[in-house]
């Protein structure tokens, strides 16, 4: 039971950044995309049926406001968990450059999907608007997580600073 608290967590962390947190983490209407940022890291570094079952429970947590797009969101994100995790087995991800890599392109994949599912007019311009800066946003946010992660940045380093 405890091995699934994080999955809870990550599931109400989804919940309150789509309803709540979307507005005050973007910045000039550039949104994060913390769904493909959190499922493109478990995927990284968990088991394949985990990352997949994680895929589907968040898709479905994070599409709940677009009831038309449900089913479809959540299989986008096992499809992308499958395919970032399958990759990673035989990539060099040592790296922090091209793990934010990975994310990036996992993010960008995500938002061309979902603007396609939005509809096609105007497609370019919601790729060019929305999907590239949302990449340097999420890309940037990841960049932070694995340098805390590989504590390149720490408490004490902080500290030292000031």
């Amino acid at each position: 039971m405890i091995k699934y608290l994080p999955y809870l967590f990550y599931m109400i962390l989804i919940g309150f950044h789509t309803v709540i947190f979307a507005d005050f983490t973007s910045v000039w209407g550039v949104k994060i995309n913390l769904i493909a940022l959190l499922i493109a890291a478990l995927a990284l570094y968990k088991s394949e049926i985990e990352v997949a079952w994680a895929a589907l429970a968040l898709g479905l947590v994070s599409a709940a406001g677009q009831p038309a797009l449900l089913g479809w969101h959540a299989l986008i994100l096992v499809l992308l968990s499958q395919i970032i995790h399958r990759s990673a087995k035989r990539l060099n991800l040592d790296s922090i450059w091209s793990q934010v890599g990975v994310i990036a392109a996992a993010v960008m994949i995500h938002n061309i999907l979902l603007s396609m599912f939005e509809g096609f007019s105007g497609i370019f311009e919601r790729i060019a608007v929305h999907a590239l800066p949302g990449v340097v946003y999420t890309s940037l946010i990841a960049w932070l997580f694995f340098l805390i992660k590989d504590k390149k940045i720490t408490l004490q380093k902080i500290r030292e600073m000031f």
